[in-house]
């Protein structure tokens, strides 16, 4: 019998749920009704209804869906840096860690890291195209199905309008029609969703009720630095819980590494907003974490086994370095598309740090175009070691083989 862990449980009884009164009613056993999306209860529950409460069709449906991606990664990099790119990010697509690591979970992350670059992708397309077809349907469709998966990217709802309104520039009324009927077929796509929640719930609730929690991203701007996340939070320890944990009298269910940490003096504190901030990136876009510590608002404990710095070392870290040739050349070079792609990378952070939540698994769906860059950056360094090879050895040659003043070759062993 497999343990579920964490969101798991949440999921799997939305999906039995669904299977047993049916989508459009509410059995108030199911907390995860109103706080997730519907999407991925809908897949596990169409799971369900073909194999029984089976979990390998699903993990074996994960394993499909990232393989799928590489072939994503190849059809982007083959359009915006040409065929190798596209080839060498398949190829590291395919031993890169965290596009794998979920797939033994009935976690909805690896839909998430598959169907966001098709949408970046298919968007990309269909902005260039002047008439409204029936891919464009098929996107919009798409990406309202995507919302109701992760509310998180709604966010990115003005983005891709503003897309299809601007990319174009040679057929601005056409582009500025496309971009209102995406807005206006998203929006009466969501109504019915809507509907169901108003029924419900007796308020107007768009996709979860985490999106009308205005108070997370106003608290991201003031001194509580989100009150609920630390006082009321499973993470806040009181002064005298701390104390209790320092003389071991207590542990309060912590992480034994935590334990001995705040036993050895290193106790949680409340972070400023830039600490919170410099924290939250620090655990957004590092590859590593060696020494345990406490982020976000200075309550939160983070620690990672070495297998897993490991791991991310040598497939997330090890990219880095060749992204970061990557962005400067294609900077140089002025391509729109990659810079599009900076964009998205910049905004995605950005949103996550100072707006939601900085949890590293919430970047790898960017991650995509970070492998993208790196496999650009690799090029450019092979091309450039291959081009000094070559000049190397023609010297070599010329050396072996001189040329004496009246015409005649010598050659010298």
């Amino acid at each position: 019998t497999l343990q579920l862990v964490g969101d798991e449980g949440a999921y799997v009884a939305y999906a039995e749920k669904i299977n047993r009164v049916g989508l459009w009613e509410r059995d108030e056993t199911v907390t995860a009704d109103g706080i997730v999306g519907p999407g991925f209860p809908l897949i596990v529950a169409g799971i369900f209804s073909i194999f029984g409460r089976n979990f390998l069709p699903i993990f074996l449906i994960n394993a499909l869906v990232s393989a799928l991606l590489g072939i994503v990664i190849y059809l982007f990099g083959r359009k915006i840096f040409g065929e190798k790119v596209g080839i060498y990010g398949a190829l590291w697509s395919a031993f890169y860690v965290l596009h794998y690591k979920w797939i033994p979970f009935v976690l909805k992350e690896e839909w998430i890291f598959f169907l966001f670059p098709v949408l970046i992708y298919l968007v990309l397309i269909e902005a260039e195209k002047k008439e409204c077809g029936m891919r464009f349907i098929l996107t919009t469709v798409l990406y309202t199905f995507f919302i109701h998966l992760d509310e998180r990217f709604l966010m990115y709802f003005p983005v891709f309008a503003l897309v299809f309104i601007f990319w174009n520039r040679e057929n601005g009324k056409r582009a500025f029609r496309k971009g209102v009927i995406f807005i206006v077929l998203v929006l009466l796509l969501m109504i019915p969703w809507t509907i169901r929640n108003y029924q419900v719930f007796g308020k107007v609730i768009i996709l979860t009720k985490r999106v009308h929690m205005t108070e997370i991203i106003l608290n991201k701007f003031s001194d509580n630095r989100l009150y609920h996340e630390t006082i009321n939070s499973k993470h806040y320890l009181r002064p005298s819980q701390v104390d209790s944990i320092a003389k071991g009298w207590a542990t309060f269910g912590r992480d034994p590494v935590e334990i001995e940490r705040i036993k050895r003096g290193i106790i949680p504190h409340r972070n400023t907003i830039w600490q919170r901030w410099s924290c939250e990136l620090f655990e957004f876009l590092t590859p590593c974490r060696f020494s345990p510590g406490y982020s976000g608002d200075g309550y939160r404990f983070r620690y990672r086994s070495l297998r897993h710095n490991l791991s991310l070392l040598f497939s997330y870290g090890a990219l880095l370095p060749f992204f970061l040739i990557g962005v400067f050349f294609a900077l140089i070079k002025r391509s729109k598309y990659a810079i599009f792609l900076l964009l998205i990378i910049s905004y995605h952070v950005w949103a996550h740090v100072f707006l939601l939540w900085a949890v590293y698994r919430y970047r790898v769906p960017i991650d995509v175009f970070i492998i993208l860059f790196a496999a650009y950056g690799f090029q450019l360094a092979f091309s450039f070691v291959r081009q000094k090879q070559v000049a190397i050895g023609t010297q070599v040659a010329y050396q072996r083989h001189q040329i004496i003043p009246d015409g005649v070759s010598v050659n010298i062993r």
